[in-house]
């Protein structure tokens, strides 16, 4: 597995959103996985103004659609990308840039949770609530 950051969109998300992408790649134990990939993906945009439990990351899911072919046992080095093309808009990113860009670095986390079940018509993402003074 893989991701793709596009800092500035992608498409007709292009300069409005940090956009994120889920890839799945060829590995040498893919014969021996469950396929195609049915677990819930979480991207998360990672608060670095505190340590503590008062972070407010930026988290979003999807669960894939498992109809699609990037999803598949990929029979090419990589199989196309799947994710959320409106992750973050890049005006509050610009607000609130001291909270999640030290140094010039910004920090996302990518986890497939392989224990969780997909739930009955429920679908899409999981919005942080930010508020700001």
């Amino acid at each position: 597995m893989c991701m793709r950051l596009y800092l500035n969109g992608d498409g007709d998300t292009r300069d409005e959103y940090l956009s994120l992408f889920f890839v799945i790649m060829q590995g040498g134990y893919d014969a021996i996985l469950q396929w195609p990939f049915s677990y819930k993906v979480t991207f998360s945009l990672i608060d670095q103004s505190t340590l503590d439990n008062n972070q407010c990351n930026i988290s979003k899911y999807f669960w894939p659609d498992t109809k699609l072919p990037c999803f598949n046992r990929p029979v090419r080095r990589m199989n196309e990308s799947y994710g959320i093309k409106k992750f973050f808009p890049l005006e509050l990113l610009k607000q609130h840039r001291n909270l999640y860009i030290h140094d010039d670095v910004m920090f996302i986390k990518m986890v497939a949770d392989f224990s969780a079940e997909r739930p009955g018509k429920i679908r899409n993402f999981n919005y942080c609530l930010l508020f700001f003074v």
